[in-house]
């Protein structure tokens, strides 16, 4: 009975974490705000109670059918005028996860597994949730991801605004600037409580549970986001979930997350935090490399390669890409490509110990 009246005061806490992040427009506020804050509280000796093993697996499920919602016939018609680009970026960011993740567990006391999920550059959200299903401590992957993303935001909308206005010598006349358009694109998200949304994270949660029981790696979103995907594929109409139950799931994962920064974890920070910031400013590099090749050898606009080629989050930056108007729809292509090869890929190495 006491953790039934404790629960709804533990979501209080992530949501007010979320709020806060918010208001100071903080990047992945959901999850960074709540993981945060509950992080601060079981710090201060509040006796948190875990989570039942059902609601991560509901967020995740979640997750994987927001990620699967994203594609349908026409991307993949776009996506093939698009493949050399999409199979560089998918092999550069592998392989440079893979890279990144030897060097951290060489230069950290990480084990190599850990080291691996922590320095690829996939999502908050999903690298964590991969975290969890290989029993990892994902406290460590959740912060390391936490300061990619905050040294990106910080750094990468200022650098292309000064791009923007000061065009470097290398950059191609001859660029193209042709933008693409999918008609597809659905412009007003439909209430959470209606049919279509209902069906949608209905079919996710059958999609997850194959997953889960099938055994696949982070099998609640892997199950979800293959089934959701391939139904859209097939021609099923399928909205994606409305903004309201991503964020309230993100929230749920960052409360997760916020419970496992365990008083262990804080005295270990001390021997994590130089080389967390090394492998930050690696993946800042490695993202400009790439950005740098896409634009030569593609002709793609510098700006439309620099937001496709950050490691940072699809949504915000294909949102940078339409205020500094370059192509939203080859940037988030190209995160959805990055995204799903380390999903699917990464787990490969973790399951034979390739590292």
């Amino acid at each position: 009975m006491k953790e039934l009246l404790i629960y709804p005061a533990l979501a209080g806490v992530g949501y007010t974490g979320y709020r806060a992040f918010k208001r100071g427009s903080i990047p992945a506020a959901a999850m960074l705000g709540s993981m945060l804050l509950v992080a601060v509280t079981l710090g201060f000796g509040v006796p948190w109670p875990d989570l039942p093993l059902w609601t991560r697996q509901f967020f995740q499920i979640i997750i994987g059918t927001m990620i699967g919602s994203r594609f349908s016939r026409e991307l993949l018609r776009v996506l093939k005028k698009l493949v050399a680009p999409a199979v560089l970026v998918a092999v550069w960011m592998v392989m440079t996860g893979l890279l990144n993740g030897y060097v951290l567990a060489r230069v950290s006391p990480l084990d190599s597994a850990t080291a691996l999920i922590s320095a690829t550059p996939g999502g908050l959200a999903e690298m964590t949730i991969l975290a969890f299903s290989y029993h990892m401590d994902a406290s460590k992957v959740a912060f390391f991801h936490s300061l990619r993303i905050i040294l990106v935001y910080a750094t990468i909308p200022m650098t292309m605004k000064w791009f923007q206005a000061h065009p470097p010598a290398f950059q191609r006349e001859d660029a193209s600037a042709t933008l693409i358009h999918l008609s597809d694109a659905q412009t007003a998200p439909l209430p959470w409580y209606s049919l279509p949304v209902l069906r949608g994270i209905l079919l996710g949660i059958v999609g997850g549970t194959l997953g889960y029981y099938l055994g696949l790696p982070a099998g609640g979103m892997l199950g979800a986001l293959l089934l959701i995907a391939s139904l859209r594929i097939a021609g099923f109409q399928m909205p994606a979930p409305p903004p309201q139950i991503v964020t309230f799931a993100q929230i749920g994962m960052g409360v997760v997350l916020g419970l496992t920064f365990n008083q262990p974890f804080m005295h270990y920070l001390k021997a994590l935090w130089l080389p967390l910031l090394v492998i930050s400013v690696m993946q800042l590099l490695s993202g400009f490399l790439l950005a740098y090749f896409i634009h030569r050898i593609f002709r793609w606009d510098l700006l439309t390669a620099l937001c496709a080629c950050s490691p940072a989050g699809l949504s915000q930056m294909s949102a940078i890409a339409l205020e500094l108007d370059a192509d939203p729809v080859k940037v988030s292509l190209m995160h959805l490509v990055r995204l799903l090869a380390i999903v699917l890929v990464i787990p490969f190495f973790l399951s034979y110990q390739f590292l």
